[in-house]
């Protein structure tokens, strides 16, 4: 769809969920393809055929627009999450629902997950605001809730025996630096199927939860 054929923002509804919806899509997708500092405000209102000043008046800056999407992209992920941390399940057959969880909605919603990946370290010495900076605080403090996620079904699976004793922490930023990293290669095509990316999810999750298993040796 060309940006004139695009369903325009009107003023008086840009504070919607639907159209703050619309405008973050862009923003990951804008961030995701000319990287932060090449991305402007003109290139996010144009993907959504709106003005300048209508972004501005949902979000008053980029570093803004940028912190709102990751932020969204981590809650997100987190309610992925919910269903299969509270299953009765062994902490490796947990841990193995949330990598494939993890990759597919990876796959599916790349500009954001891509987004998390570039990081909000890349922020930490940029001139910012104090609610910018307390912003920064919290995003930081979400991923790491997100990390903890992770920490505790290798924790609890060390205890129910279906996980091999690990250092917990050290096992947790590896699996998730990990599944992470399919940002870093996938790209979508016009031909790709769910059924596709759910087996490629199912892949990687099998091999970067298989060495974590009480049954696997070093060779």
């Amino acid at each position: 769809m060309t940006t004139q054929n695009r369903p325009r923002i009107r003023a008086n509804s840009a504070r919607t969920e639907e159209h703050r919806n619309r405008i973050l899509d862009a923003a990951a997708d804008c961030f995701m393809r000319n990287g932060f500092e090449a991305a402007t405000i003109d290139d996010i209102a144009a993907t959504i055929g709106a003005t300048k000043g209508l972004v501005y008046y949902s979000f008053k800056s980029k570093d803004d627009l940028f912190f709102a999407v990751y932020e969204t992209a981590i809650q997100r992920a987190l309610l992925e999450l919910k269903p299969i941390t509270s299953t009765p399940d062994s902490g490796i057959a947990r841990l193995n629902a949330a990598c494939e969880r993890h990759v597919t909605t990876l796959m599916e919603r790349l500009p954001y997950h891509v987004v998390t990946r570039i990081g909000i370290e890349s922020h930490a010495f940029r001139a910012m605001t104090p609610k910018q900076r307390q912003l920064l605080r919290e995003l930081k403090k979400l991923r790491d809730d997100y990390e903890k996620v992770f920490a505790d079904m290798i924790r609890e699976g060390i205890a129910d025996g279906s996980i091999r004793p690990i250092d917990v922490s050290l096992a947790a930023k590896t699996v998730i630096g990990a599944i992470n990293s399919v940002s870093m290669w996938y790209r979508p095509r016009a031909s790709d199927t769910a059924v596709e990316r759910g087996a490629i999810a199912r892949q990687i999750a099998d091999m970067v939860t298989g060495g974590l298993a009480r049954s696997a040796r070093p060779s």
